[in-house]
């Protein structure tokens, strides 16, 4: 059960501010959301995006060529490549560094799942509207990491909702969100717009001026993260969003 939170005036302003300086198609400059626009076609898209948001930790300068390799690897077909097993000869199965903490064995691994779940049901977005409890941002969640963790992901996508999973809560972000300059909004239907945006992508540490630890709601799921996120979110929607 979520606890109830007040929060200030100021704090709601600086929320507001944050939606409005990355609502900016100059924002993609140097942001893995950038990839995602760089290819056509819904189902490219949601894959590259996925992608993207798997590798996006870290240092930007060390982890956005590793995404562009990929977009590389791929041609721009990124979902073709996963489906039909091309990133086989890109990754051998080895541990091998492709990305800090992750091998060429864990980004093998990754791919497989991912292809299994294309093959079976078509898309991600797809997997999601059968296998999630409900629409909304935490069943999303249980689902994709239920997936990810039955069938091996390397250790790359969380095992369960636990986690902060905050990669993942961005990728629900630029599925669900539409209207957007940055964000794709490819999902209709399947997750509740509202709950499923993203903290402001902020590199200075901006959530310590928003509230306390102590002061964030958590979710009764051992205090997933889709609460804390849809509260931010909330606050942060542009007046035409409310």
């Amino acid at each position: 059960m979520m606890r109830r939170v007040v929060i200030s005036s100021q704090k709601k302003a600086l929320l507001r501010q944050w939606a409005e300086e990355f609502e900016d198609e100059r924002f993609l400059q140097g942001d893995p959301s950038w990839f995602m626009h760089q290819v056509r076609g819904a189902a490219n898209q949601e894959v590259m995006a996925f992608l993207a948001s798997c590798l996006s930790y870290g240092s930007r300068p060390l982890f956005l060529p590793k995404i562009q390799l990929l977009l590389d690897w791929s041609g721009g077909e990124v979902f073709d490549w996963v489906a039909d097993g091309g990133y086989g000869s890109c990754f051998p199965d080895s541990e091998a560094c492709f990305y800090r903490l992750y091998t060429c064995g864990d980004m093998l691994a990754l791919l497989r799942s991912l292809r299994l779940m294309l093959v079976r049901y078509g898309s991600m977005g797809g997997y999601v509207s059968i296998r999630a409890q409900a629409p909304t941002a935490i069943a999303a969640l249980e689902a994709l990491t239920a997936w990810f963790a039955r069938h091996g992901s390397g250790g790359i996508i969380p095992l369960d909702t636990r986690s902060a999973c905050k990669r993942l809560c961005m990728w629900l972000r630029w599925m669900v969100r539409d209207g957007s300059c940055v964000d794709l909004g490819l999902w209709r239907g399947i997750v509740d717009k509202q709950i499923a945006h993203h903290a402001p992508r902020h590199p200075g540490g901006g959530a310590g001026q928003l509230v306390g630890a102590s002061q964030l709601p958590l979710h009764h799921h051992g205090g997933g993260p889709a609460a804390v996120v849809a509260h931010a979110a909330r606050l942060s929607r542009r007046p035409a969003e409310r």
